[in-house]
């Protein structure tokens, strides 16, 4: 009889030992960006994360920001400019009211970009 439950038991451990897990899952990975347009000030404002961007724009970006097709391309014209155009550091309360609410607040660095 103890040889029988010594044998179940041994079974048992063996077919424990060679369970495998199922294949894991990357975790999910996202980010979002969000775009404004000043109208007063003519500027547009593009948030990413706690960061907030400011771009001045030229006059011909003015009259593309009224239609999606322009918006999308001035869009994809700005977000490049993060990493290669030249940022300066300002101060939250140098921005007019209406970019600081597209900014947001939870943006803790805010840069004018050229």
């Amino acid at each position: 009889m103890k040889l029988v439950i010594i044998l179940a038991a041994l079974i048992a451990v063996s077919y424990q030992q060679t369970h495998s897990t199922g294949p894991t899952h990357e975790p999910g990975e996202s980010a979002s960006l969000f775009f404004h347009y000043d109208y007063v000030s003519h500027k547009m404002s593009l948030r990413y994360g706690h960061t907030c961007y400011i771009f001045t724009l030229t006059d011909q970006q003015r009259l593309d920001v009224h239609n999606d097709a322009g918006m999308k391309a001035l869009e994809l014209t700005l977000l490049p400019l993060i990493d290669s155009g030249h940022k300066t550091l300002v101060q939250k309360s140098d921005l007019s009211a209406e970019l600081q609410r597209a900014c947001g607040r939870t943006s803790t660095q805010f840069y004018t970009m050229s």
